[in-house]
């Protein structure tokens, strides 16, 4: 039996100057904060499809669900690793470009 699977979002499109970062060449920190951000954009879709997979777990069948939420949990803990390093790495950087020069 097959099951059908709903299409996934769009992610979210990048402005011409988020997605340029030509302008900030100059400076490493701000090239590091841009790259950054980009990828806790990133990490949020993922989040958003950890979810989305999540929500959608009763639709697999009963002898594979266990395994199957097991490893959207391993995923979900994967990402939150990663989540804290960027945030710790942003913060970081505020507290260089804010004061501590």
């Amino acid at each position: 039996m097959s099951t059908i699977t709903q299409p996934m979002p769009c992610p979210p499109r990048l402005s011409p100057e988020e997605s340029n970062p030509r302008h900030l060449c100059g400076n490493t920190l701000d090239l590091t904060e841009f790259v950054l951000r980009q990828r806790s954009r990133k990490l949020e879709d993922m989040e958003s499809l950890i979810a989305y997979e999540k929500t959608y777990a009763d639709f697999i069948a009963e002898s594979d669900r266990g395994s199957y939420v097991e490893l959207i949990n391993v995923a979900a803990r994967a990402l939150q690793s990663a989540r804290h390093t960027i945030d710790t790495n942003l913060m970081e950087i505020a507290l260089k470009a804010g004061g501590g020069k």
